[in-house]
């Protein structure tokens, strides 16, 4: 294989392990520089491919999201509304009248039902869905 080849072919992990083992039998000692190029270049596309699902993850439009006001709780239709008017959990815990640790726990339950990890996104796909009000509405 020619000098370079492996960055502008595409390999396999399975592929770029085995000529990283090449190159070491071939060069012995002092070829680690040349194998963490080698794995790099899949692990650089590898990083661009994650990047490229988050990008259309988070452009997904809201109709695949099957989420509706019922299958949120009073409460966590109401921990919604708070992060939406930018409270933090301590403030929204302390409105509430209950632990920091049970406003996190309502967080978690409202992203894993609209399908997101941050509270942001959590306010933005509610706004979407129609399950809280837009800003200035």
């Amino acid at each position: 294989m020619p000098p370079g080849a492996a960055q502008s072919a595409k390999f396999s992990d399975d592929e770029l392990f085995a000529d990283a083992v090449r190159v070491v039998v071939a060069n012995g000692k002092g070829s680690s520089s040349l194998i963490q190029r080698k794995l790099s270049v899949g692990y650089n596309r590898a990083a661009r491919l994650l990047d490229e699902f988050r990008k259309v993850a988070e452009q997904a439009p809201a109709e695949l999201v099957s989420v509706e006001v019922g299958d949120l709780s009073e409460r966590e239709l109401e921990v919604l509304r708070l992060l939406a008017a930018g409270l933090s959990n301590p403030e929204i815990a302390e409105r509430l009248v209950v632990a920091v640790s049970t406003v996190r726990s309502h967080c978690k339950s409202i992203y894993g039902k609209l399908g997101v990890h941050r509270r942001w996104d959590a306010v933005q796909r509610a706004r979407a869905l129609g399950l809280i009000e837009t800003a200035g509405t």
